[in-house]
């Protein structure tokens, strides 16, 4: 598995000023950060991997939303993505065997680089609003800080905020 060692690489490759930092008690979830950090649920990104496959090929996207808000799985949220996103294709969540073996991450832990070849980026516009954003490193006691400036060197992608939608169930 990818850990904050290999992002730690990979952005310092890329020139992308970051800091991995340390947390007082590992996550169980992302969403537990914003308490554990003191910062608002809009400076800590969720991630959520999703496949996409046009003409018999396969991509993914990693899609990050504001801690507590990450969208529920249902074919109301898959369309409303699929037209902010203009896809072609099938769009379909993936469980968390296959975002492990697909990304190298942990589940629920992907952090925006490394990632595999044909990986899109997207993040939710009002993760923007601030100048810091936490984001997973790959580990469950690290956090990725990086500042929202940066986040074009990564190639990612903002989105109009999407609808509301239901939190995730524990």
């Amino acid at each position: 598995m990818r850990s904050s060692i290999d992002v730690h690489v990979a952005l310092t490759q890329l020139g992308v000023e970051h800091e991995i930092y340390p947390l007082p008690t590992p996550l169980r979830r992302m969403e537990e950060a914003p308490e554990q950090l003191g910062v608002p649920p809009e400076e800590v990104a969720c991630p959520r991997v999703y496949k996409v496959s046009a003409s018999g090929s396969t991509s993914l996207i990693v899609l990050y939303e504001p801690a507590g808000r990450r969208g529920a799985a249902s074919p109301e949220r898959h369309s409303e993505l699929r037209l902010a996103l203009a896809l072609e294709g099938r769009l379909e969540p993936v469980s968390e065997e296959e975002e492990a073996s697909l990304t190298g991450f942990l589940p629920g832990l992907v952090a925006p680089a490394p990632l595999p070849d044909r990986t899109q980026v997207f993040l939710e516009a009002s993760l923007t609003a601030g100048e810091i954003l936490y984001f997973p490193s790959g580990d469950p006691g690290a956090l990725l800080k990086l500042r929202v400036r940066d986040l074009p060197a990564l190639g990612a992608q903002i989105l109009p905020k999407l609808g509301p939608s239901p939190p995730d169930q524990l």
